[in-house]
């Protein structure tokens, strides 16, 4: 059976997303740090999906639980890093710590949950890494959100040295650069505006991606936005 982890799945596209892998057959590992919300997520999925809940900013934790999968010899086929941290702010008034979290958990714990996992992989093991149109070269920017948007464009560069690094192994990365979807996060940086995408049509695309995409694209960073923003 594959298996499928998804991070950030506590709310959003990544519940939504875990939901929708689970449907197809999937086994999912749900991870994030809301314990409530993923047992909700787990009875609606009757039971049946796993979820752990994991700070990813902690490396003992996530060596821990790697550690646990190897030892019951589970192998992942598909890890989405769907976990993210947004501040609002103007430039000059993001504080280090707003800095610091932003980047902990956009980058840093996506660079060391891949490493963490590497051992895992399965022989055909498909990353998705989600970014989003603000960290697309060339997209519009947008005032307040230069932390987060640069983050995002780290981790879409991430993707491609990830591909250079592991292409013999046969593995593919990629990464998804997401305009509007109405989540809490977009009404966090976009207050009052409605997205034309649900948490559950993205969900659904993602899902079609990770598990068909990697046959055709691999190293890619692809901007997938109907709207501006």
């Amino acid at each position: 059976m594959e298996v499928a982890v998804v991070t950030g799945a506590s709310r959003g596209i990544g519940y939504a997303l875990s939901k929708e892998l689970h449907s197809r057959g999937v086994q999912v590992i749900a991870t994030a740090r809301s314990e409530d919300k993923l047992k909700a997520l787990q009875a609606e999925c009757d039971g049946k999906l796993e979820y752990r809940v994991l700070d990813l900013s902690d490396r003992g934790a996530v060596e821990a639980w790697a550690n646990e999968l190897s030892e019951k010899g589970i192998q992942i086929s598909h890890l989405i890093n769907n976990a993210g941290s947004l501040v609002n702010k103007p430039f000059g008034e993001i504080t280090a710590e707003e800095l610091r979290r932003v980047y902990e958990v956009n980058v840093f714990s996506v660079f060391e949950f891949i490493q963490r996992t590497l051992g895992l992989f399965t022989s055909d093991v498909h990353v998705v890494n989600i970014s989003s149109m603000g960290g697309f070269q060339g997209s519009q920017k947008f005032p307040g959100l230069s932390a987060y948007s640069s983050s995002k464009a780290a981790v879409a560069s991430l993707t491609e040295c990830l591909q250079e690094e592991f292409a013999e192994k046969g593995w593919a990365f990629n990464a998804l650069c997401l305009g509007a979807v109405q989540t809490e996060m977009l009404e966090e940086a976009f207050p009052g505006f409605a997205a034309p995408t649900s948490p559950e049509e993205m969900a659904v695309f993602i899902a079609d991606f990770a598990m068909g995409a990697q046959k055709y694209l691999k190293g890619k960073v692809l901007p997938i936005s109907s709207t501006t923003p």
